[in-house]
C-alpha cells in the first residue's frame, strides 16, 4: 500500500511478520546484493523470515556502557509478491562481546525497543519489536568495533536539531538555449602567468586569460570564446593567441588529460554554441532547451519540467514554480522571482507523491519520510573509518606570508585566514584537520603529528557562519601505538543533514583570502549541485551533451578549492563527465571515503569503512584501499592559486579572508 509516496504495512504483510516462527536456519542471513558503486560488503543484511525479507541497515550505536549497547537504525521489509518494501525504523537495546584483537562487536541478546513503521496499528507494534528482537538475537549479529566507537563520539556531539544553515536564496537565471554558467568569486581579478604576457583569472575555477590588447578569452575546452570583458557578452573566438592555447595544453597535461580526449569530445553531433553568462555573486542555472515544457509528474497536482534536467515544478491550480537547489526547495509565482525559501516539511502533500521512477525522482531525496530521503538520511549518519598510522602520517601546511589567526565569534577557536588549510589555534596549541585527518603542533609551523585526542568542546562550539564549521563532523575516536583512529561524516565534505533531509553546503559566504595568492572557500551556490542515489553530491555548470568539451576547460591547472575537502581542487579534474542529458556534472561524491586515496592511502593502515547502507561504498572497498600507496604525506598548496605561475605584478591586495560573513549567503 502507497502512502503519499512511501509504503506502508498492509495487513498481510504485518499479519505475516507477527505469525512467522522465529526459528530460522543460520544460511538465511546474507549480504545486501553490492550496489552500483560498491564492491559487495557486509551490509545491509538480508534476513529471511518464511516469505518476508528484512533488509537490516548497519545499526547505529547511540551509547556503548561496558557490554550494554544502545543503538538504532533501519529496515526495508518486503513480503513475497509485493513490488516495493516498506521502511521500518529500529531501536536496540543489546548485550555484546566485544573482540579487541578482531575489532568486532557482537550482538548476543537483542531487545527491539521500539518499531516505528507508517500504516502499522499502534497496538501491535510492541509485538512486532518483540518479533524482531528474538529474530535478531538468534542472528547474532556483528557489527565492527570501528564503527561503533566511531558512531558513539558522534552521537555524543549530535545537536538536538539541524544546524542553523543558511537558507536565503541565489539569484536565479533561466535560459531556453544552451548555456553556461561561468562564475566568479567576487568582481574578476587577473596576475600574469609566469614567461607570459598574458594575464589568469584567480577568482574562478574556467581558464579565463587576458591579453594586452584588452580582449578576454575563456576556454570552452574545444571551443574558445571572446570577450572584452571578463563579465561578457562572450561570443565564440576566431583567433586565439598562441600563448593561451600553450597555457590550456600545460594544464590539461598536469591534469592527466590525453588530447586525444579532447578531439574526440570535438566530434558531438550537436553544433550549438552555448552561450556564456556570468555570475560575481551567488548565482544559479536553469537551462532548458527551448521554452519550458511541463508534464505531469502527480497528474491534477503537480506538473514537471520536461525539457530540462533541474528539478523545477509547477503546482496546480494555483501555477507556483517550486525549485530545489543544494538540496534547498524554493518558490515563485514567476521565474522571474522573487523567491522564497520552503522548509522540506511543508511541502505540499503533492511532492510525497512523485513516483519512484519518475524522471524528477531524484528529487524525492529533499521530500521527508520518502524512501530517498531516508536512504540519503542513514547515509549522513554512517561514519567513516580508518586507522592511520603513525610512522607514515605526514602534513604539509601552507600559509600566505607569516601565519594570520582570527578568533571565531563565541568560540575559543581561531583559524589560519592565509592558508588554504584548515588550521586551528586552540589554547595555545595547533590543529590542522587535512582530508579528514587532524594533526596537532605546538607551533603554526610544526612540526605536526597525529593528534590522539583534540579538543571537541572548543570545535563543535563552531558556527555554520565558519569557514571551517565542516572540521566539526570529523573525529578522533581511538588510538594504539602504532595507529590512531580516526573518523568523519559526510557533512564533514558539506553534505549536512535538513529536516528530514539532506542539503548541500552552508549557505553562507566565506570571504577568500587575497594576498601574494587567493584562496576561496567553500561555496554552496553556482555549480548546480544535485544528489544522485549511490553517488551522493556531484557538480556541473549548464548545458552538456553538445559541449562535453566544455569541461576540458573547467578546473585544470586550477589549484585552490572551492566546495571544501571533498570538492574541486587539483588534480582530481579527470571526473569530469556527463552524467545525465543536459548537465555536465562533475560526480565528485561525499559519499566517497576521504581515507583510501590521495595523501591518505600511505597514511591509513586500514580504512575500516566507507558507509554501509545501502546507498554507499563498502567496507570490502575500503579494504583494498588502505596502506598501499607510496605517496608520503600530505601535500597542500604550496603556491595557492598560482601553480602555473601567476605571479603578482602590483604590491599584494590589502583584502584578506574574514571569519562568518554577517550573515551573506553563498
Amino acid at each position: 500500500m502507497r502512502h503519499r509516496g512511501w509504503i506502508v504495512f498492509s495487513p498481510a504483510l504485518l499479519l505475516a511478520l507477527l505469525l512467522t516462527p522465529v526459528a530460522i536456519p543460520a544460511d538465511t542471513t546474507t549480504p545486501e546484493p553490492k550496489n552500483p558503486r560498491a564492491h559487495q560488503g557486509e551490509w545491509p543484511r538480508k534476513i529471511r523470515m518464511g516469505e518476508i525479507t528484512v533488509s537490516l541497515d548497519e545499526p547505529q550505536a547511540d551509547s556503548l556502557e561496558g557490554t550494554k549497547l544502545k543503538a538504532h537504525g533501519g529496515a526495508r521489509i518486503q513480503k513475497e509478491g509485493d513490488t516495493e518494501p516498506a521502511y521500518a525504523s529500529i531501536w536496540y537495546e543489546a548485550e555484546v562481546e566485544i573482540n579487541r584483537a578482531a575489532r568486532t562487536v557482537t550482538m548476543v541478546s537483542v531487545n527491539v525497543t521500539r518499531v516505528q513503521l507508517p500504516g502499522a496499528p499502534p497496538a501491535r507494534q510492541p509485538r512486532l519489536a518483540t518479533r524482531l528482537g528474538q529474530v535478531f538475537t538468534h542472528q547474532q549479529l556483528q557489527l565492527p568495533l570501528d564503527d561503533v566507537l566511531a558512531s558513539v563520539k558522534i552521537a555524543s556531539h549530535r545537536d538536538a536539531g539541524p544546524p542553523k544553515l543558511n537558507t536565503d536564496p541565489p539569484k536565479i537565471l533561466f535560459a531556453a538555449e544552451p548555456a553556461i554558467l561561468v562564475v566568479f568569486d567576487g568582481e574578476p581579478r587577473f596576475r600574469v602567468v609566469e614567461g607570459s604576457k598574458l594575464e589568469r583569472a584567480l577568482n574562478t575555477p574556467f581558464l579565463v586569460l587576458h591579453d594586452s590588447s584588452s580582449s578576454f578569452y575563456l576556454d570552452g575546452g574545444t571551443v574558445w570564446f571572446r570577450a572584452q570583458t571578463p563579465t561578457g557578452p562572450w561570443t565564440k573566438a576566431d583567433k586565439v593567441p598562441n600563448e593561451a592555447l600553450q597555457i590550456a595544453t600545460r594544464d590539461l597535461r598536469d591534469a592527466g588529460i590525453a588530447s586525444s580526449e579532447v578531439e574526440q569530445a570535438k566530434q558531438s553531433a550537436d553544433k550549438r554554441v552555448p552561450k556564456i553568462l556570468v555570475a560575481t555573486e551567488p548565482t544559479e542555472l536553469i537551462v532548458s532547451d527551448g521554452p519550458p515544457q511541463w508534464s505531469p509528474a502527480v497528474p491534477g497536482e503537480l506538473e514537471a519540467i520536461s525539457n530540462s534536467e533541474s528539478d523545477l515544478f509547477r503546482s496546480l491550480p494555483d501555477q507556483q514554480l517550486w525549485v530545489v537547489l543544494s538540496g534547498r526547495w524554493y518558490r515563485s509565482g514567476s521565474s522571474d522571482g522573487p523567491w522564497t525559501y520552503v522548509p522540506p516539511d511543508r511541502l505540499p502533500a503533492s511532492f510525497h507523491k512523485i513516483p519512484s521512477d519518475s524522471p524528477k525522482a531524484a528529487a524525492l531525496t529533499f521530500v521527508p519520510g520518502t524512501p530517498a530521503a531516508r536512504e540519503a538520511l542513514t547515509d549522513e549518519t554512517q561514519p567513516r573509518t580508518a586507522a592511520i598510522k603513525r610512522s607514515d602520517a605526514h602534513v604539509s601546511v601552507t600559509y600566505d606570508g607569516d601565519p594570520r589567526f582570527e578568533q571565531i565569534v563565541g568560540t575559543h577557536v581561531e583559524y589560519a585566514l592565509n592558508s588554504p588549510d584548515q588550521v586551528l589555534r586552540i589554547r595555545g596549541k595547533y590543529y590542522v584537520c587535512d582530508k579528514g585527518v587532524w594533526f596537532m603542533s605546538a607551533s603554526a609551523t610544526g612540526p605536526w603529528v597525529l593528534a590522539d585526542a583534540i579538543p571537541e568542546d572548543e570545535i563543535q562550539a563552531i558556527p555554520p557562519e565558519s569557514p571551517v564549521y565542516n572540521t566539526r563532523y570529523a573525529y578522533v575516536y581511538d588510538s594504539s601505538p602504532d595507529v590512531v583512529y580516526m573518523a568523519y561524516t559526510p557533512a564533514y565534505l558539506g553534505s549536512y543533514p535538513w529536516y528530514g533531509t539532506v542539503v548541500f553546503g552552508t549557505g553562507w559566504f566565506y570571504r577568500p583570502w587575497w594576498g601574494v595568492y587567493y584562496y576561496p572557500r567553500p561555496w554552496t551556490w553556482g555549480f548546480h549541485a544535485m544528489y544522485a542515489p549511490w553517488a551522493g553530491w556531484g557538480w556541473g555548470f549548464g548545458w552538456g551533451p553538445a559541449w562535453a568539451g566544455f569541461r576540458y576547460g573547467f578546473g585544470f591547472g586550477w589549484g585552490a578549492r572551492w566546495c571544501g575537502p571533498g570538492g574541486f581542487y587539483r588534480p582530481a579534474f579527470r571526473n569530469v563527465n556527463i552524467t545525465r542529458n543536459v548537465n555536465i556534472t562533475r560526480n565528485v561524491n561525499v559519499t566517497r571515503n576521504l581515507y583510501g586515496s590521495g595523501a591518505n592511502a600511505s597514511r591509513t593502515a586500514s580504512a575500516a569503512k566507507t558507509g554501509t547502507s545501502s546507498i554507499t561504498a563498502s567496507k570490502a572497498q575500503a579494504a583494498h584501499t588502505g596502506a598501499v600507496a607510496s605517496h608520503t604525506g600530505a601535500t597542500s598548496h604550496t603556491k595557492g592559486v598560482s601553480p602555473q605561475g601567476a605571479k603578482a605584478k602590483a604590491p599584494a591586495p590589502k583584502a584578506h579572508a574574514g571569519g562568518h560573513a554577517g550573515g551573506k549567503k553563498h
